[in-house]
């Protein structure tokens, strides 16, 4: 079942207000877990005020086919691979 979530995909080519301090900063992709720079980012999803960025379009598209999996709390249950 699709997610009822509210999320906005954003090109990661478009700037953004961080402008230098993105360069000196790594996020965390939210699907695998690979530490990643924002302006690398092969996708960029804001969902409920959050900014999330992926490093590959697979990782983008298990995000927001199965949003709610991901936004699970981090104290929640991983698989024995050490995913969500």
């Amino acid at each position: 079942m699709p997610s009822l979530m509210s999320f906005s995909y954003v090109p990661s080519s478009v700037p953004t207000h961080a402008g230098a301090s993105m360069r000196r900063e790594t996020a965390t992709d939210p699907v695998c877990g690979r530490k990643i720079k924002p302006y690398h980012a092969a996708a960029t999803v804001i969902c409920q005020g959050a900014t999330y960025y992926f490093c590959s379009d697979t990782c983008h598209q298990r995000f927001t086919w199965n949003t709610s999996a991901f936004l699970a709390p981090a104290n929640a249950a991983l698989r024995p691979d050490g995913r969500r």
